[in-house]
């Protein structure tokens, strides 16, 4: 994939120089690719000049630009690069509020990705309702398959758990985290065994013994059987 994208690059510079809409395209696949693949450095580079790019360009904030925050954004948080990701994500989410719709895959990702710099922040009050709502609005758009449900619940549950809330709604988070992965991933999954083993190391917190073993012993056994 990496060489492909880099032969349609020169094909595109070529024809259309390196600051058009067709090539920043190609280099923001190009930079997603690279990050995927490890090589971090190179990629957060790519994304830094297609960013740079779209915002020296006339026309404002358009969805290519957020786009393009965002991926920049994600790259320096997953490299725990946490001061410079926290400004740039919480100005791609602002943008993305005033200039696309509530819906739009692009504000989603940006939004959820500014709950996680809150979360890193322990900013916890401020990132749960930002999680709910990405997460119902993007289950609700795009099915319940989609990776980023998945870490919004994840993410839910992790701020209950910080914010102290009540059992039953940190057991409820768990519960639906766990049902969502066996779903997507299958009962076996390693995904899966990790959320089912977290719900049962959750439920002897709030002493519900029986079915907590019932979930160690099933995680157990898929587990052997996979050996």
């Amino acid at each position: 994939a990496e060489a492909t994208l880099r032969q349609t690059l020169a094909v595109s510079e070529r024809l259309h120089g390196r600051s058009h809409p067709d090539t920043l395209a190609v280099l923001g696949e190009l930079s997603l690719t690279l990050s995927a693949s490890g090589q971090v450095e190179e990629a957060i580079a790519v994304s830094r000049e297609v960013l740079a790019a779209r915002t020296a360009a006339p026309g404002g904030a358009d969805r290519a630009t957020i786009r393009s925050m965002v991926a920049l954004g994600a790259q320096l948080l997953t490299s725990e690069r946490i001061d410079e990701a926290e400004p740039l994500l919480e100005q791609a989410a602002s943008l993305a509020a005033t200039h696309l719709e509530e819906t739009d895959s692009a504000r989603l990702t940006a939004e959820h990705n500014w709950a996680s710099v809150l979360y890193v922040r322990r900013r916890f009050a401020e990132a749960e309702p930002i999680y709910e709502r990405v997460t119902r609005l993007r289950r609700a758009r795009d099915g319940e398959q989609h990776p980023d449900v998945i870490r919004g619940l994840e993410g839910l549950l992790f701020v209950r758990r910080e914010l102290g809330r009540p059992p039953e709604a940190i057991e409820a988070a768990a519960r639906e985290v766990a049902r969502t992965k066996e779903a997507v991933y299958g009962p076996e999954h390693p995904s899966t065994l990790r959320a089912r083993q977290n719900l049962a190391g959750m439920l002897t917190e709030y002493q519900k013994f029986d079915e907590a073993e019932s979930l160690i012993r099933a995680v157990l056994g898929a587990r052997r059987a996979a050996l």
